[in-house]
Parts: C-alpha cells; sequence; structure tokens
C-alpha cells in the first residue's frame, strides 16, 4: 500500500475501524461511553500516527508521500469523525462495546432444523441499555442490544429482501451469534459516514420465511468454521 494505488481502497476501511477502536477505548468489552472531546483526540491521533509512519517509509525510499496517497488519508479520517460524531448521538444506550470477538467455539442455527453453524469474527460496535459491568461482555446480553457493523463503501441499508441475496449476511450472522449467547432483543444496522444511524433489522426478522434458502444453503456448504469476512 506504500506504492500501488490499487491498495488504496482495501487500506481505507481497515483505517476506519482501526481508528475508531482507538477512540471508542478498551477492545472486546462493553464499557462506558468516552468522554466526546476526549474521543475525538484519540481518533485523531490513531490517524496521525498512521500518516507519520508512512511518510518516514516513504522517506527511506527517498520519496515523498503522494497527493493520492494524502488524499486517500483524508478522506478516511473524515469518514471515520463522522461516524464517532453520529455514535456519540446514541447515548440513550448506557455503554458501547468495539471489536468484540465472538467466543470459540460458537455455533448459530438460523432454523430449527438445519445444520448449525460455526462462526467466527469480530463485531464492529454493540451497544447496551444497561450500564457496564465488571464482567465479560458475553454475560452482558439481557439488555436491549443495538449491533453495528461500519461500511465506508456503498453498502445498502439492511432489508429482508436484501438479505435474501446475501447483501448484510455479515451482520445478520453476528446477530444470531448474540442470540445464541442469550440475547432477545437486538436490534442489528449499517453504520455509515454521513448517513442516518438507524436499526434497521430486529432478530425476528431473521426468522422470516423468505430468508429460508440463504440458511439452507449456508447450512449446505458449511463443512468448517465459517468466517463471517469470507462469505462474499
Amino acid at each position: 500500500w506504500l506504492t500501488d494505488p490499487c491498495n488504496y481502497g482495501i487500506s481505507h476501511g481497515s483505517w476506519v475501524h482501526q481508528w475508531l477502536a482507538k477512540a471508542i477505548g478498551v477492545e472486546n468489552s462493553l464499557q462506558a461511553w468516552p468522554v466526546a472531546t476526549e474521543a475525538s483526540a484519540l481518533l485523531q491521533a490513531a490517524a496521525s500516527a498512521l500518516r507519520d509512519r508512512v511518510e518516514q517509509s516513504y522517506q527511506t525510499l527517498n520519496h515523498s508521500l503522494t497527493e493520492a496517497w494524502q488524499s486517500r488519508w483524508q478522506q478516511a479520517l473524515l469518514q471515520a469523525a463522522a461516524l464517532l460524531s453520529q455514535l456519540l448521538q446514541l447515548k440513550t444506550y448506557l455503554s458501547i462495546g468495539s471489536e468484540l470477538k465472538l467466543p470459540d467455539g460458537i455455533l448459530v442455527s438460523p432454523v430449527p432444523d438445519g445444520s448449525p453453524l460455526p462462526l467466527t469474527g469480530r463485531i464492529d460496535w454493540l451497544l447496551s441499555g444497561h450500564a457496564s459491568q465488571p464482567r465479560a461482555w458475553q454475560r452482558q446480553l439481557d439488555a436491549p442490544l443495538w449491533l453495528l457493523d461500519i461500511k465506508t463503501g456503498s453498502s445498502p441499508a439492511l432489508s429482508t429482501k436484501k438479505l435474501q441475496h446475501g447483501e448484510g449476511l455479515q451482520v445478520a450472522l453476528y446477530a444470531l451469534a448474540l442470540q445464541a449467547l442469550g440475547a432477545r432483543d437486538l436490534a442489528l444496522g449499517i453504520a455509515k459516514p454521513f448517513a442516518r444511524m438507524g436499526d434497521q433489522l430486529r432478530l425476528p426478522d431473521l426468522s422470516d420465511p423468505a430468508l429460508l434458502p440463504l440458511w439452507r444453503h449456508l447450512g449446505a456448504m458449511s463443512r468448517g468454521v465459517l468466517g463471517a469476512d469470507d462469505l462474499w
């Protein structure tokens, strides 16, 4: 990604995810909301640290940062800042978690008579209606929850119609994983820069009969651990 412009797009989304995780705080736990000014400063610091590292790498090659790279970096920073600003307006939920790693060995069962699907992955954001507690996040799922998946591209809002064609499958599988861990009151949605955040589906929507072909197909093709990041 130092010299190949084709890799900029691949890096872009990763940068936004990483900077937001730094801004929110400790990974893999539910916690109290960060102070807005501190979160913004942490995000800027994470972005600047990346820029400094890349600039140093360019200098070792006797080059300056290209305008194209700097433009991509600035675009990613604007998107990350916009997402953080939107997120900090959702404090009606009392705690937030980022980069939540699914427990090893978790199985999801989209249909009662279908094959359970082993799943791995990390949840981008999870908002909880309960205050954070000194225990593992997997044991704090008895509250109203909102699962948000970060997308920096042109991903559409979630709907059962889109899901039938595999669009939004990652966050839907994560929702089923949370259900397997005990979540019952769960909304899920796609979070995009400069777009209003809103819950787009709820757990009962994933039992829509129109989705049965999708779930049965996944069950039929499952012969090992499915990584939610690798399904499209």
